[in-house]
Order: structure tokens, then C-alpha cells, then sequence
């Protein structure tokens, strides 16, 4: 059924009328691309936090389910002469959530505890797994190091010994995970190498774990599988679960020395059981190589059907980010790019994340050098590689307004929004950088229905739905009001429909036969856990208010509710006009007030 089909039906009143899929006109977005002005102090759309006397950056952002952004990343104090990660979690508009660690965020490792974060991963019962080695100053050796928080911050003391597992190096001097992935059934894969103190000697491997941090015997030779004879010298930077239980990591292998020629970007993919998957590539992996000049895979965007597009770049004279799309062979796909790997725009010098948005378009996050410096740019590509003129300016977006930055991560949030992480120069040194961008915006009018028979308004701004409800797909009796108002803004309105499941208790129905729209994202978050409503969409764009005020240019949209909760006939009125507001307070309507913008 589609989307839209599922919104009529959603309206029908006594006969429920069935629908064809109808197709949804694409509606052109404008502001794609620029700083959301909800994000960060002064609507700056831009956050620079500092973990370490030096530099930290960030390294990688997920989003919660809830809507909250997890930041984590890494550092180093040259005063205190330590390693150390960091994991901060965010509020949608951009501050701290204090409900982590207490201040929002939490720093590991320091003095006397010298720890490296390389990824993470978040389980379905919102605790964080962290990866990366723990190193030891004396020696110059390093183990292996997982540890798994609370939802909260806290360490989870019943993960591996006292909230940590390690892993010591089986022959070599020094031993890394490099990233980490969740299995269907819970359980934890891990991929790191082992090497030697000066890197001539790499190993790669993959470690399963238990879900309560304990390496699975079945796994491999107990637990552990190695692959150096299919790819000596690879470095995992990313590591993807299929729907299948092979896992593809994508990262680069350093043939022989540090010289950049000597680089070669690689994916690899391994069977559920850890061992080479021969049907992929050759015997197991997949190559980019060019001669003279190095290569290398940072990121990448696995599909469950095993096609994994990559970002990278090119070294030495010719430094140009790529992309890579391949097919669950192993082979590049030669419907994309050239021969399957895409250059990226002249300037860009690297792509250091990739994601996609539900339209199929993605986003890069690349490097351009700008004499002795870099700076971050963000890309938007249509499914096939072309740039996406309708983002930024002719596909990229502006510049971030620092001396030195890169873009390290990138995630799409639940409302379509671009959310970035990396590092920005703003005070000598180089700090972790957390921005957002707008990802589309609808600029369509929302258009009202009034139901008689059911005393009910609903509202749209998507043209095929409004259509549709004028040739009675809907159910008898819905008109168009005359009003309407403008939807644009950088958020996202949250539509939500009463849920049409019988309570077991009652036997009733458990939501009204009504919509209901909110933009505030903390409110959108918990009518999402209400049994009693259903997250439809976000249908169109608004500006939030300030305290029931809107910025010029915008106009407050106030809303009034029926007061029919008790016979779970609840229905909200959303309304630009003071005169249609103040009829529906004359009527025993509540005015609720301004509850969002909308532009002029």
C-alpha cells in the first residue's frame, strides 16, 4: 500500500473506500543544503566542542530512534601525553542532553588510561558499544578494548569484566578493533588488526562476541577469524551485517611502506562463519588500485542485498575523491560513474562519508584544499552520480566558515535533516564539529478539509492527496475549506493518525479517527510511544515559534482542539486566520495557541 493510500484510508468516515498506489508528484525542495537555523547557538546550525588540550574530532554520528543525535570521536592531550575518546549525546535543537553521564557527554581515557575510540554502535535497547585499543606507554604495546554503556553513560558492568572486554595481541606487539557491528541475533562482530611497531607487519581479523561481551567459540578458531592471507595489510574502517550474515568491511591495505602509492583501497567480504566469501570479487575482495597513485575507502553504505556503494579518495598528484558502487559480486557496477567508481568534482580532494537518503539520492561529505588547508564541503548526488543542482549551489553546499575543517560522518535524521560530524580549527586547534543542513523543503500550500457528518479538519500539502480527496477517496462528506497557508521552514512537521487497533482492555479503538501535527520534536518523539497514535509522515515544512512569537517573514499558525478525548473523538484545528480561530473558541473549541510558523 503507499503512503498515500495509507493517509486516505486513514480519513474514511463509515465505508472505507480502496485505492490504487498513486504515485507522489516530487516536490521541489530550495533551501537543501544551507544551515538549519534551528541547530546550534544563534541558529548557527554549527556545534564546536573541545575534549582535549590539542585536538579531538568526531568521528561518528548516529541517530536514536528517539531522534537524538550520539556524537562520539577522539582526541589527544599533548600536555597530558594521552589518547582519549569521547561520546556526546544531543537534543535535536542542539544542546546537551543531560540525561547522558549527567553533562551530555562522556570522556574515556586520560592520564595513566591512554584509550583510542575508533567506532561505535548502537543495540536496539539503547546501550552503545564502543571499540578501539587501550595503549601502554612503557612498552609501546596495545590490546584490543570494547566496552558497552547504558542508555545513560554509565558503564554496563554486566558487559565482558566490570563493563569492558579486551583483547590481547596473539603474536605481535600491538592490537586494534577498527570497527564493530550488530548481528541479527544480538551478538557483536568486531574487526581490528594486529601489527607491529612499525606497521610492516599488518593482520587483519574479525572477533565475535556474545551479547554479554564474551568471544563465541563457534566463530571462527575460537572466536576469532583472520584473513591476512586474502588481504595483508588491510585496515577495516567500516564494517557492514547483510541480511544474509556475510559482512563486507571496507577500509585500505598498505602493501609495503608509508609511501602513498602504496595504498590501495579495498572491501572485503567474509562469510557468516568469518571465513573468505569467494563468490565476491576476486576470491573474496574487491580492489581500486591506479598506478603510481594511492587509494583508499572510508566510508561506505551497505544495501541487505549486498551492494555496497564506498567513499575514498585518490593520493599523490592526481587527489580526488571517489565513489564506488558494487554489486553483491564483488564487481563494480558499470551503470554507475566509470566502470562503477565515480571523481568526484574538481577541488574535492576526498570523500570521508557517504550515506543515503530515503529518496535514493546520497550524501557526500568531502575535503577540498584550499592552499595549506582543508575545508569540508557536503555533496548531494542523484541515485545515478550527477549532482543534485536542486542542493546547495549546483549540488554542494556552502562553506562552514572555519580556517581547517573536515566532515568525518554524516547521518540522515528522522525528519530527512543532514546531520554531520568532524572537526573544525576555531581556537589552534582542532575540535570536534557537530552541524546540520536542511535536506529538503516542501514549499507547497497545505491545503484544509472540513468533514460535516464528522465535525472534523484535516490538513495536506501534497497535492496527489489533496486531489484524491476531492474525488472522494476519502469517504463521503470531505470538502475543501478555502483555507490554506504556505509550507516552508527548515523543520519538518510530525503527522500522526489515531491508531485504528482495539484496545484489549476497553475493545475500543485505541486513537480517534483524526490527524494530529506537531513540529516540536520533543513532542513528536513521545506521542510516538502513545499506543494511541500512529507516525504517519512528516508532511511539510514550518519554523518553530519562540515562545508562542514567529520571526518576520512568518506568520503563527494557532491551533484549537474539539475537547472530545473522553469519547476518543479527539480533532485539532490548525489555522493562520484570527478570525477562523477565535469562531472555533466561540464554538467550545480550546485555543491552544501558536504551535508553529509559517512563511508569508
Amino acid at each position: 500500500m503507499s503512503r498515500i493510500t495509507a493517509f486516505l484510508l486513514s480519513l474514511a468516515c463509515a465505508v472505507a473506500v480502496s485505492l490504487p498506489a498513486t504515485a507522489v508528484a516530487a516536490l521541489p525542495p530550495t533551501n537543501a543544503g544551507a544551515f538549519d537555523p534551528g541547530f546550534g547557538p544563534n541558529g548557527s546550525g554549527r556545534i564546536v566542542h573541545d575534549y582535549a588540550d590539542n585536538y579531538d574530532y568526531a568521528t561518528q554520528v548516529i541517530i536514536q530512534p528517539d531522534g537524538k543525535y550520539l556524537v562520539s570521536g577522539r582526541g589527544y592531550s599533548n600536555s597530558g601525553q594521552h589518547s582519549l575518546g569521547f561520546v556526546a549525546r544531543y537534543l535535536p535543537e542542539g544542546s546537551l542532553d543531560t540525561g547522558f553521564f549527567g553533562s551530555g557527554r562522556r570522556v574515556i581515557g586520560g592520564p595513566g588510561a591512554d584509550t583510542s575510540l575508533m567506532r561505535a554502535v548502537l543495540q536496539p535497547d539503547g546501550k552503545i558499544v564502543l571499540v578501539g585499543q587501550e595503549y601502554f606507554q612503557a612498552s609501546g604495546a596495545s590490546r584490543g578494548w570494547i566496552t558497552r554503556l547504558n542508555a545513560d553513560g554509565s558503564t554496563d558492568t554486566g558487559f565482558g569484566t566490570g563493563g569492558v572486554a579486551r583483547m590481547m595481541p596473539p603474536s605481535l606487539l600491538r592490537l586494534s578493533f577498527w570497527s564493530v557491528a550488530l548481528r541479527p541475533d544480538g551478538s557483536l562482530v568486531a574487526a581490528g588488526i594486529e601489527f607491529d611497531k612499525d606497521y610492516t607487519d599488518i593482520r587483519p581479523f574479525t572477533l565475535r562476541y556474545s551479547p554479554d561481551g564474551r568471544p563465541d567459540p563457534s566463530y571462527g578458531n575460537g572466536g576469532i577469524a583472520t584473513f591476512d592471507m586474502l588481504a595483508p595489510g588491510f585496515r577495516p574502517q567500516r564494517l557492514a551485517v547483510h541480511a544474509s550474515g556475510k559482512m563486507t568491511m571496507a577500509g585500505y591495505a598498505q602493501m609495503t611502506t608509508f609511501d602513498a602509492a602504496a595504498y590501495k583501497a579495498v572491501a572485503v567480504r567474509l562469510n557468516a562463519n568469518g571465513s573468505p566469501d569467494a563468490s565476491f570479487g576476486t576470491g573474496g575482495k574487491y580492489t581500486y588500485a591506479l598506478a603510481g597513485l594511492g587509494t583508499e575507502f572510508d566510508d561506505m553504505v551497505a544495501d541487505a542485498d549486498g551492494t555496497v556503494l564506498l567513499a575514498g579518495g585518490v593520493f599523490g598528484d592526481a587527489r580526488a575523491g571517489i565513489v564506488a558502487r558494487i554489486l553483491p559480486s564483488g564487481q563494480p557496477d558499470p551503470a554507475f560513474g566509470a566502470q562503477g567508481v565515480l571523481n568526484l568534482p574538481q577541488g574535492m580532494t576526498y570523500a570521508g562519508a557517504i550515506t543515503r537518503q530515503a529518496d535514493g539520492k546520497f550524501v557526500i561529505g568531502a575535503t577540498k584544499a584550499v592552499g595549506n588547508d582543508f575545508q569540508a564541503q557536503v555533496a548531494r548526488l542523484l541515485p545515478g552520480g550527477q549532482l543534485d543542482a536542486t542542493f546547495g549551489v549546483g549540488g554542494i553546499s556552502q562553506d562552514f566558515g572555519f580556517a581547517t575543517s573536515q566532515v568525518l560522518a554524516l547521518a540522515i535524521d528522522v525528519d530527512g535533516k543532514i546531520v554531520l560530524a568532524g572537526k573544525a580549527e576555531n581556537d589552534s586547534n582542532d575540535n570536534s564539529l557537530v552541524a546540520r543542513l536542511i535536506g529538503a523543503e516542501i514549499t507547497t500550500r497545505v491545503i484544509e478539509f472540513y468533514n460535516a457528518a464528522l465535525n472534523h479538519y484535516f490538513i495536506t500539502a501534497d497535492p496527489a492527496e489533496a486531489a484524491a480527496i476531492d474525488g472522494g477517496a476519502a469517504g463521503p462528506g470531505w470538502s475543501r475549506t478555502g483555507e490554506t497557508f504556505r509550507s516552508g521552514g527548515p523543520n519538518r512537521v510530525c503527522r500522526f493518525y489515531g491508531s485504528p487497533e482495539t484496545d484489549a482492555v476497553t475493545g475500543a479503538r485505541r486513537g480517534p479517527n483524526s490527524p494530529f501535527y506537531t513540529i516540536e520534536a520533543a513532542e513528536c518523539a513521545a506521542v510516538k510511544e502513545d499506543a494511541g497514535w500512529r507516525f504517519e509522515s512528516h508532511d511539510f515544512n514550518g519554523w518553530p515559534s519562540a515562545g508562542g512569537n514567529c520571526a518576520a517573514g512568518t506568520v503563527a499558525v494557532k491551533r484549537a482542539y474539539n475537547n472530545r478525548f473522553a469519547v476518543n473523538d479527539s480533532n485539532h484545528r490548525y489555522t493562520i486566520n484570527d478570525a477562523v480561530y477565535g469562531q472555533m473558541l466561540a464554538s467550545g473549541w480550546t485555543g491552544e495557541g501558536t504551535v508553529f510558523c509559517a512563511v508569508q
